[in-house]
């Protein structure tokens, strides 16, 4: 990737940190500055050096199922240990911490979140999940890791598909969605849900 950048370097100027200027007639490298899962990672750390390096600012630590570094809540929810954070994974929340990188915890099982936050130095967040409590999915954040959240100034962006809202074979509504918003802001805080739900 580095060299791909290096060579086009006319075309793929650096990304820098956010807020990431972009002139006319270049592209973005990376065009995201996320990174969906450490599974692309393999088990290196250095991956992560390299991915900040490319203008990534946060990763979610697993997706659908178990990497090296953390247990997914698919994975639990078929039946799987919850594991939590492995020694790598520590070692890959204290990388993310001092170069900067948000960890995100959605996708992640209920002891991966709380190894995270006994962890992290830094604020982590949820950038797409919603309130167990409201509806009791996996991919939604219980009440006791919402409370923890204050801990490390983390948020929790509500998610809005309707799997994790209210259930697949339900219709939901924005009222439902605004239930998992005033969820997360009596248990954690209005601190803790992202001022552009609400103002």
């Amino acid at each position: 990737m580095r060299r791909a950048q290096k060579t086009f370097a006319r075309l793929f100027p650096p990304v820098k940190s956010p807020p990431c200027s972009v002139q006319k007639g270049t592209l973005p490298f990376p065009k995201q500055k996320t990174n969906r899962s450490l599974h692309q990672a393999g088990a290196s750390i250095a991956a992560i050096r390299t991915f900040y390096h490319l203008g990534v600012r946060y990763i979610t630590l697993t997706h659908t199922c178990n990497n090296p570094f953390a247990t997914s809540c698919t994975t639990v929810a078929n039946g799987s240990p919850d594991n939590g954070l492995s020694k790598i994974g520590i070692s890959a929340i204290r990388e993310m911490n001092r170069l900067g990188m948000l960890v995100d915890l959605s996708h992640v099982s209920v002891q991966t979140m709380h190894d995270t936050l006994t962890h992290s130095l830094s604020p982590v967040i949820f950038s797409h999940s919603s309130a167990y409590e409201i509806h009791p999915h996996e991919r939604n954040v219980p009440d006791d890791v919402l409370l923890r959240l204050t801990e490390k100034d983390g948020v929790v962006m509500i998610n809005f598909y309707r799997v994790f809202v209210c259930g697949s074979a339900e219709k939901c509504t924005v009222e439902d969605v605004a239930k998992h918003v005033l969820h997360v802001a009596r248990i954690a805080g209005w601190k803790y849900v992202p001022p552009f739900l609400w103002e």
